[in-house]
C-alpha cells in the first residue's frame, strides 16, 4: 500500500512545507498552519516513488528521465530520449507531463522510462526548468 502524504507551496510566502498534514476522518487535509484546501496554499501530494537518488516524488515535481525511441523511429537500439517534465496527478494514477517536443505522447506513465528518473526541482521554485517565469520576477 502507498503511503499517503502531503506537503504544501505557500504562493504568498513563496515557501514549500514539508511537515505536519494529516487526513481526518471526513477526509479533509489539517496541518499545523490549519484546514486546507486554501487559495494561498497548494497542496502536493506523494506519488509513493522515489527518484535514483531516493528523494520522495511530489505532484509538481520536475523530473528529467529517458525513454526508449519508439520502435518505428529506432535506428539505434540503446538509443534513448532525455524527458523532462512535471509531475500531475490525473486518476487513477500519477503522470510525467512531456515538455519535449521530440515525444508524440504528452502524458507519459512512469512505468515508461527506460531507467530511475531524477527530481531536477519543481514548478513553484525552479519554474524556469519548464520555461516558465518565476513570480518573483513577473511582479
Amino acid at each position: 500500500m502507498r503511503e499517503i502524504k502531503f506537503r504544501a507551496w505557500d504562493e504568498i510566502k513563496k515557501v514549500m512545507y514539508h511537515d505536519g498534514f494529516n487526513i481526518n476522518s471526513k477526509g479533509e487535509i489539517t496541518s499545523t498552519f490549519g484546514l486546507y484546501p486554501s487559495p494561498k496554499v497548494i497542496i502536493l501530494q506523494y506519488t509513493g516513488l522515489k527518484d535514483k537518488n531516493g528523494k520522495e516524488i511530489y505532484e509538481g515535481d520536475i523530473i528529467k528521465a529517458y525513454q526508449q525511441k519508439e520502435r518505428s523511429e529506432i535506428t539505434d537500439p540503446f538509443e534513448k530520449i532525455e524527458v523532462i517534465g512535471e509531475v500531475k496527478y490525473e486518476p487513477p494514477s500519477f503522470f510525467l507531463v512531456n515538455r519535449n517536443s521530440n515525444l508524440t505522447k504528452n502524458w507519459i506513465d512512469f512505468t515508461s522510462f527506460a531507467e530511475p528518473y531524477e527530481i531536477i526541482g519543481n514548478i513553484y521554485e525552479n519554474p524556469k526548468l519548464l520555461g516558465r517565469k518565476n513570480d518573483k520576477e513577473s511582479s
